[in-house]
């Protein structure tokens, strides 16, 4: 390929992001739409030129690959040294005493609430174990027996989740904490 000489060496060597060097037959160049530069032309000779400088084709192929070669390998040798692999014994394994504690969060399901399951999932997630009850309240007894449950559920467990709490659950975006959500419904 002989380069052009109306290119410059600044230009020749000068990084261009996304330019596309294509080969195109003389005689197709005029149907070619978009703004192109004319870089060079292609030869027979297996060598790139540029004023008085000549390179060969395979000393240019040579010198591109082997650059990175050491990092890169292209060429692949022969190991003949056998690589010792002995097998690996753990021998004592310790385990800790003290295990991580994992919450248990307990879910109250209302009539006419429906994110239990969002809630769930998200608590589970973040590593909680979680307890989901139905407040039953077809008759007088099923409100009491509902109102018992949650009580001692609620005080047996650190963590619960209300309404007010599932939207902050599934968002996390809410900075507000459920008591500071509670106070300001009661307000």
């Amino acid at each position: 390929m002989a380069v052009e000489s109306s290119v410059s060496k600044e230009e020749l060597f000068a990084p261009a992001y996304g330019c596309i060097v294509a080969e195109v037959d003389s005689s197709k160049l005029a149907e070619i739409k978009a703004a192109y530069t004319k870089v060079g032309t292609v030869t027979e000779e297996a060598k790139f030129t540029y004023e008085d400088v000549s390179i060969n084709i395979e000393e240019a192929l040579s010198v591109w690959k082997d650059t990175l070669e050491d990092v890169f390998p292209t060429k692949v040798t022969k190991e003949t040294d056998k690589i010792e692999t002995p097998v690996y014994s753990a021998g004592n394994v310790y385990v800790c005493r003290n295990k991580v504690a994992k919450p248990t969060v307990f879910i109250p399901v209302f009539p006419g609430t429906n994110c239990e399951y969002d809630s769930a999932k998200a608590f589970e997630r973040a590593g909680a174990d979680t307890i989901i009850k139905v407040f039953k309240n077809l008759d007088a007894e099923s409100i009491r027996e509902s109102v018992d449950e949650f009580e001692r559920l609620l005080t047996s467990h650190r963590s619960s989740c209300s309404r007010a709490d599932s939207q902050q659950v599934m968002n996390r975006m809410d900075p507000q904490n459920s008591l500071q959500q509670h106070s300001v419904m009661l307000r």
